[in-house]
């Protein structure tokens, strides 16, 4: 039968327990370094060991997210980290950067690696170039569809992460350099100031245009386990431990209902997951279309469970009178809105009027706001063990002058082991009761004892201490035998090698085919540029053949060096079509540019350079990418990232700041594609900056949101510009 895998996000020691009692297959998180959640609590490689080995007797894999960037100096030290994982026996490692993933397939062979969602993986070419790559699995990115999914199983052998619950990112997976530019706090480095949480100004409208509302899948578990995805991830790494054990929980019982042929209520498990968390509605990713945009909240908002009947004044305080569709009880917590203004109010002391609840606060409220319960008190405190204890037999054989024997049996596993000769007892032998007290002294977390059969002459005399040491022993094996038959069978060998040595295979400067190059879209003029440029980079407005094939008639007017063409970063299952036929008709005569994974499976049949949207931040990954025959290299945009010999650099423009697969103009106007009521560029205004957000479409619409402000970086010899 398919093994469907739930996996629990853990932010710290606490949160690692409750997902696994909570009914967790595998568990991932940080380290103090190299993860995308720096400001979780994180576990430190001191405790690695110990928990790893916990999960392992439950039979829970471990996974150690290595998602960020990194540059040529961390290397190192990201080798050595991995080093100290292995041998804590972690099961895989979740990485993003490129330099990364070629590195530690040299200095470590046999290890695991999951490509990141921040890899950007959402297409099968994507997925083809991934498992050349040499990764297991990959995490899709969050703006996948369910076709596209399909399309991945049906045609690449890799297995399939999908994340089923949690926040949703307004920017397409890895290619959000927003809190990067404009806070020199990067995404890619786990430092994300969330800046499109932020209320913007959008044609005189005022709300949160750029924070989407919180993903749930559970409409989809079913369609998700005949594709075949093998991983459903819960985001949450930043949660509390409430947040964890009862979504935890909730998919382990979705799946387990699949599994068992039997109903699920889907509703009325939604409506828990809401009161633990909920930005509004929730939505299935894009499954069902891209308007993922709430733009009344931008955070968690919980169930509405009633009306405020009235407000007055109570000494120095106010007294609420509520009419609820639910009960209430002291440590909830409330959230009232009327219209756009709204105010949270933790439950103390209630009263009641009659069928009416009475709480207290230090707000005016307006009587017919609408209550809402953000924190469900008894829910997030109930006792959640779905922990699968191991259940143990004893054996115990006790005669005089012969060593005791104890045989402890779990799951099949079965140990023998032999203590201390039994004397002759000259006044008190031992007893059944004793031997069963001190044999049952097991790990509470870990065992439950079924049975002890004990078998003793009536004169044979143990000390208490030579009972402990033989439970103790058998214990000890007892769990060295499971350990190795659940996991060691299971692990790939893993060979350490010097890093030194290997990387200086790897670690390589990239090329450069021109100096000085511009980004320009269809409608640029071509002769004013060629006198300041030695190339150009078509990235068109509308990737049509006939757009294309005019504009390259234009360009060989006036330029003697072959034509660049853009692809883009998002190409969805219907995308590829235009993107091949492209490829397909002009690789004689241009070279392209590849911003997205998917797009270094052309390298084999064009000229590739590796473009900003790769994300390339050390020479280890240009060595990676080289591999796969790639050309040329443009260093990522991000803002910390060092000067990298041998590649372009993108300076001196108006730098674009995330792209994204959800439309705009739906959330603006509640239009839909056949009614396409996009007019060009829109303007979002707020704290967080000015921007404008301009389409280029394939078969799908994307956009892509461009600061107004151009970005200063420092000169270089080879320089890309956005003329956009």
């Amino acid at each position: 039968m398919e093994k469907y895998e739930v996996l629990a996000p853990v932010g710290g020691k606490s949160a690692f327990y409750t997902a696994i009692k909570a009914g967790a297959d595998a568990v991932y998180m940080g380290l103090n370094k190299f993860n995308a959640r720096m400001r979780a609590d994180n576990i430190s490689i001191e405790e690695l060991s110990e928990l790893v080995k916990y999960a392992h007797i439950k039979g829970v894999a471990v996974y150690i997210t290595l998602n960020t960037l990194v540059d040529d100096k961390e290397m190192k030290e990201v080798v050595l980290l991995v080093g100290k994982c292995i041998e804590s026996k972690v099961d895989a490692f979740i990485v993003q950067d490129y330099g990364i993933v070629g590195v530690l397939r040299r200095v470590y062979p046999g290890i695991v690696l999951h490509g990141s969602t921040q890899m950007g993986v959402h297409n099968r070419y994507g997925a083809m170039v991934a498992k050349e790559l040499g990764l297991s699995r990959i995490v899709l990115s969050r703006e996948v569809t369910i076709d596209d999914i399909k399309d991945i199983k049906d045609n690449v052998d890799i297995e399939l992460e999908v994340f089923v619950q949690g926040a949703m990112c307004v920017a397409f997976s890895g290619n959000c350099y927003l809190s990067s530019l404009k806070h020199n706090a990067s995404g890619n480095r786990g430092e994300c100031k969330q800046l499109c949480r932020l209320p913007y100004r959008i044609n005189n409208k005022s709300g949160y245009f750029l924070s989407p509302r919180d993903n749930c899948m559970l409409d989809y578990i079913s369609a998700l386990c005949e594709i075949g995805v093998k991983s459903f991830k819960i985001e949450g790494r930043l949660k509390r431990d409430g947040y964890v054990s009862t979504m935890t929980s909730v998919y382990r019982d979705s799946i387990d209902s699949y599994i068992a042929g039997q109903q699920f209520d889907i509703d009325a498990n939604k409506n828990i997951l809401k009161r633990v968390f909920a930005r509004g509605e929730y939505i299935s990713g894009y499954f069902d279309n891209n308007d993922i945009i709430d733009s009344s909240t931008n955070k968690h908002r919980g169930i509405l469970i009633g009306k405020v009947v009235a407000c007055e004044r109570f000494k120095d305080i106010y007294r609420y009178t509520l009419d609820l569709d639910c009960d209430i009880v002291s440590g909830d917590g409330l959230t009232i809105v009327s219209g756009e203004e709204e105010c949270t109010l933790g439950v103390g002391n209630i009263d009641y009027n009659g069928s009416k609840y009475v709480v207290y606060g230090k707000n005016i409220i307006k009587p017919k706001s609408d209550v809402y319960l953000t924190v469900d008190s008894r829910l997030e405190s109930r006792e959640i063990d779905l922990s699968r204890k191991l259940h143990i037999n004893i054996v115990v054989k006790a005669m005089v002058n012969k060593p005791v024997e104890v045989e402890i049996e779990c799951a099949g596993v079965i140990v023998n082991v032999t203590g201390e000769i039994c004397q002759e007892a000259k006044s008190q032998p031992v007893t059944e009761d004793v031997l069963i007290k001190q044999l049952s002294k097991v790990d509470k977390d870990l065992f439950v004892v079924d049975n002890i059969n004990i078998d003793i002459c009536e004169k044979v005399f143990l000390t208490l201490g030579a009972i402990n040491a033989i439970r103790r022993q058998g214990i000890e094996e007892l769990l060295t035998k499971l350990l190795r038959r659940d996991f060691e069978s299971e692990r790939k060998e893993i060979v350490s090698r010097d890093f030194d040595a290997e990387s200086i295979a790897l670690k390589q400067e990239g090329s450069c085919e021109y100096s000085r190059i511009a980004i320009v879209d269809e409608s640029c003029n071509v002769k004013s540029l060629v006198n300041n440029y030695d190339s150009l980079i078509l990235s068109p407005t509308n990737y049509s053949l006939a757009i294309i094939d005019k504009f390259i008639n234009n360009y060989y007017k006036y330029f003697a060096n072959k034509l660049y063409i853009n692809l883009p970063i998002i190409a969805m299952k219907d995308d590829l079509l235009l993107i091949e036929d492209t490829v397909d008709k002009y690789s004689d005569k241009v070279m392209f540019v590849a911003n997205n994974i998917y797009a270094l499976a052309f390298a084999g049949r064009c000229h590739i350079m590796a473009g900003s949207g790769l994300n390339i931040t050390n020479h280890y990954a240009i060595g990676s990418l080289a591999g796969l025959g790639v050309k040329e290299f443009v260093s990522s945009v991000e803002k910390w990232c060092p000067t990298l010999s041998g590649t372009y650099k993108i300076n001196n423009s108006k730098m674009v700041l995330m792209t994204m697969a959800h439309c705009p103009n739906k959330t603006l106007t509640k239009c839909d594609c056949s009614k396409c009521k996009h007019s060009g560029d829109i303007s979002i205004i707020g704290s967080g900056g000015n921007y404008n957000i301009r389409r280029y479409k394939l078969h799908n619409c994307y956009f892509e949101l461009v600061d107004n402000i151009p970005f200063k970086g420092k000169d270089r010899d080879n320089q890309i510009e956005d003329l956009r």
